[in-house]
């Protein structure tokens, strides 16, 4: 009687520790980049998606624009539009950002945690796209993601190998 009952109790016991095993491994955050590259007007857009599933759940992108992409030839021609827009983007929950201005251009770094931002605000930042299924449902998809960004012309990276500019 006392080993069927112990012979039961370590089945459950092996039985909920498969399933914890099991759920942490299907729950594994993979990450997907994409990037959209210009040699001749010297801008550089990287984008990399952390997602589970279809839900992307952070966001980081790296940006570098020249300053003739941006219309300008040097740092004081552009500094106050984009401090403007930049000042937009912080005290958001969620969301990090940072600029900052090099000898050819400005580089920016973007950080979105899509657990924790505030949808309502982040629609109405500078460059923000969302459909109205992201804004109703509050979740980003990567599968729409990726169509977008494809039909916008950047290319998905693999293996960390993103192009250079020259």
């Amino acid at each position: 009687m006392k080993k069927s009952y112990f012979k039961q109790l370590l089945l459950g016991f092996v039985t909920i520790v498969s399933l914890i095993i099991l759920g942490a491994c299907g729950a594994q955050e993979k990450t997907m980049s994409f990037q959209r590259i210009d040699q001749n007007l010297q801008y550089d857009l990287r984008l990399t998606y952390y997602y589970k599933g279809d839900i992307v759940t952070k966001q980081t992108t790296d940006s570098f624009w020249s300053y003739k992409t941006l219309g300008a030839t040097k740092k004081e021609d552009v500094k106050d539009r984009i401090d403007k827009a930049s000042q937009m983007y912080q005290n958001i929950k969620g969301i990090k950002e940072k600029v900052v201005y090099e000898d050819k251009g400005v580089r920016e770094s973007l950080e979105i945690n899509f657990n924790k931002v505030d949808f309502d605000k982040l629609v109405n930042l500078p460059g923000m796209y969302t459909d109205k299924n992201t804004r109703k449902s509050k979740k980003v998809s990567m599968k729409a993601s990726k169509k977008f960004l494809t039909s916008k012309g950047f290319k998905e990276v693999t293996d960390g190998k993103f192009e250079k500019l020259k």
